[in-house]
């Protein structure tokens, strides 16, 4: 029901003249540009995230979520500056933390711009885990959760929780970061070519997502597949021109 409530809301919130829309309305309509997972995208849900702040500075749904699309910023290194990047996103996820109160998807985009940010995981559960007390049925919050016990090297739990949000949510927008959650996990555990079927199947559920190269050349050269890491790698630059070891190292999670 949730997602059909959330995507029912988003079209009804586009109904109302850009002018007009009230904080929670231009909060649902960035929705759908920060899961787009493309550059320019981002950049509009960040700019429909301080409209909202505009007209409430306090309201924490386009806070957490704006610390959220920050995070993101740096991690699919669309920013010249990741670093700095990543401190705003957890500086914004710390003051939208103490504004959340109930609000269990406030509380996962909190979950996973620290996450995503820093290496405070044990803070980041702690949203997460209180996202998930309060709506059992949060598919994001599980997704998020997936990461999270991942990145604390918990990979059964972290599949899991995949496996929890993609139930939930089988149609998901976030449904490729499920794939690639799966796809770290099997990379740890030294199994390539599954981690290849995973972020490969991924890509194609997240049309334009080009960062995700980076594991395809990773995997293939794992794999022993020169030509084919060498044709991922040239993707990659291609997307991101000008990229460096040292900018792609400043800007992936911690």
């Amino acid at each position: 029901i949730m997602p059909n409530l959330r995507t029912a809301e988003i079209a009804r919130a586009r109904t109302t003249p850009p002018e007009h829309r009230s904080a929670y309305e231009l909060f649902l309509t960035a929705l759908p540009h920060m899961w787009a997972q493309k550059r320019e995208e981002n950049s509009r849900a960040l700019e429909l995230f301080d409209r909202a702040l505009a007209i409430d500075g306090d309201y924490a749904p386009a806070m957490s979520h704006k610390a959220w699309a920050l995070a993101q910023q740096s991690s699919y290194m669309w920013s010249d500056d990741p670093v700095a990047m990543k401190s705003e996103a957890l500086d914004l996820a710390h003051k939208a933390a103490e504004r959340v109160v109930d609000h269990a998807p406030s509380m996962v985009a909190v979950g996973a711009a620290v996450d995503q940010a820093s290496t405070h995981h044990a803070f980041a559960r702690s949203f997460l885990d209180r996202a998930l007390s309060i709506d059992p049925n949060n598919a994001w919050g599980w997704m998020r959760s997936g990461w999270n016990h991942h990145y604390a090297g918990e990979d059964d739990e972290a599949n899991a929780c995949f496996d929890r949000a993609e139930a939930l949510s089988p149609l998901d927008p976030f449904l490729f970061n499920i794939e690639f959650g799966r796809g770290v996990i099997c990379m740890r555990e030294g199994r390539y070519e599954d981690s290849l079927a995973h972020f490969t199947r991924g890509m194609t559920l997240g049309p334009g997502i080009e960062w995700a190269y980076r594991f395809i050349a990773s995997l293939n050269i794992r794999l022993g597949r020169e030509t084919e890491a060498e044709a991922a790698c040239k993707k990659l630059l291609k997307a991101y021109p000008g990229l460096t070891v040292r900018k792609l190292g400043a800007s992936i999670p911690p």
